[in-house]
């Protein structure tokens, strides 16, 4: 029987990695003997509520399945005559549900047999399924807005978002859905664009375009997900930078630091106000999210791409005594910050000094020996004038 794990990432050369957030240690669930970027797992997802077993996707089209109990990692099908990336796998019971860059979205059976086949479009971004009722899946992507179809009347799709009204030039606002988010308890879903834009969109209502339309940054929103209060969500985007997002009042809450690339894969906890991210710096963070701080951060060895979390009781990351201390350090922290910036404002007084005391100080017998020699120029160009009209 494997460890106990809280997470399980994927990397993009295929490694399948389990966390033990307590322990603040990791252990590569899988044996790659030789690294093939074509075993870069794209997606992941839990194959049902009891999260005893994973599904991954590959960039080679393999879907596999990993249990938490044996450890073992089998594979289950292969995709065939699809082109481009795996953008979304979900699970029906024992049916699977993909969508790649390029389309189809596709329904097969456990041995890979294909049962449905729904044309979503090209430039699929994201595919979603709605945990609540598990036959509708959300897409979007580039210029091909957000869609919702009903697995079960898959002839149209029962939502089709419209695009927002042009801006204040009169133009045409581009599409590029990137991520897609149901609302529990509710039919809305929440969107995050690659044009740092987050919409909100009720589809039990005839408007379709958004019913609330914010902006974050200015960067792509590589990452999002949802918390435990259903008015807030948790974006990342391309430059390292994590944010709590209140979508109700439409602002910005707070910003988590720590980062230093872009950010992958968000998952917020959905009783403990834990966050964790993963990307391009290869190390998974969790941050507490009232107070901010980083309460873990654990160095994987490789660029991260996806992510799942177990939803079970955690217990306590962070005990009050590490609180303290993690106080005093960011204190410390802050106090050398400010005594750095006072130390550079200090130099930049001195070498404004050094400046104004080096510069040559203009003084009445500069500006008498100024006009004399311009005097001189002036008599000399004279002359020779004279000297040419006489010749």
């Amino acid at each position: 029987m494997a460890a106990p794990m809280n997470l399980i990432v994927g990397s993009e050369i295929g490694l399948l990695k389990g966390i033990n957030a307590q322990k603040k240690t990791f252990q590569n669930l899988n044996d790659i003997k030789h690294v093939d970027r074509n075993h870069e797992i794209c997606v992941m997802c839990w194959a049902d509520s009891e999260q005893d077993e994973v599904n991954i996707g590959l960039k080679n089209h393999t879907v596999k399945t990993y249990s938490c109990e044996s450890g073992v990692l089998n594979n289950q099908f292969k995709l065939v005559n699809v082109e481009g990336r795996l953008r979304g796998l979900a699970r029906i019971e024992s049916d699977f549900v993909t969508c790649t860059e390029n389309g189809p979205l596709q329904l097969q059976n456990n041995t890979g047999d294909k049962k449905l086949e729904i044309t979503v479009g090209e430039n699929i971004w994201c595919m979603q399924q709605n945990s609540s009722t598990p036959n509708h899946i959300a897409t979007g992507g580039k210029e091909n807005d957000l869609k919702i179809w009903d697995l079960e009347k898959p002839e149209q799709p029962i939502f089709r978002a419209k695009n927002v009204r042009d801006d204040w030039l009169c133009l045409r606002v581009p599409i590029w859905v990137m991520g897609a988010q149901f609302i529990p308890d509710s039919e809305k879903i929440v969107t995050s664009t690659g044009h740092h834009q987050v919409r909100v969109y009720d589809p039990s209502t005839p408007r379709r375009r958004p019913v609330i339309d914010m902006q974050y940054d200015e960067y792509p929103l590589t990452a999002m997900s949802l918390t435990s209060n259903s008015n807030q969500i948790v974006v990342g985007n391309t430059q390292g930078s994590m944010a709590l997002l209140d979508i109700r009042q439409g602002k910005m809450v707070h910003k988590f630091k720590g980062f230093a690339g872009g950010i992958r894969c968000i998952k917020c906890h959905p009783t403990l106000p834990y966050i964790a991210s993963c990307g391009l710096d290869r190390f998974l963070r969790i941050h507490e999210m009232n107070s901010k701080k980083l309460i873990r951060k654990i160095y994987l060895k490789s660029r991260l791409n996806s992510m799942v979390m177990k939803s079970d009781n955690w217990g306590k990351l962070l005990d009050q005594s590490e609180m303290l201390e993690e106080s005093k350090t960011d204190e410390k922290e802050d106090e050398t910050s400010k005594s750095t910036d006072d130390d550079e404002e200090a130099e930049d007084d001195i070498d404004d000094e050094k400046l104004w005391d080096n510069m040559e100080v203009v003084t009445e017998t500069n500006r008498k020996r100024k006009s004399n020699l311009e005097a001189k120029s002036e008599n000399r160009t004279k002359s020779l004038r004279k000297r040419k009209t006489a010749s």
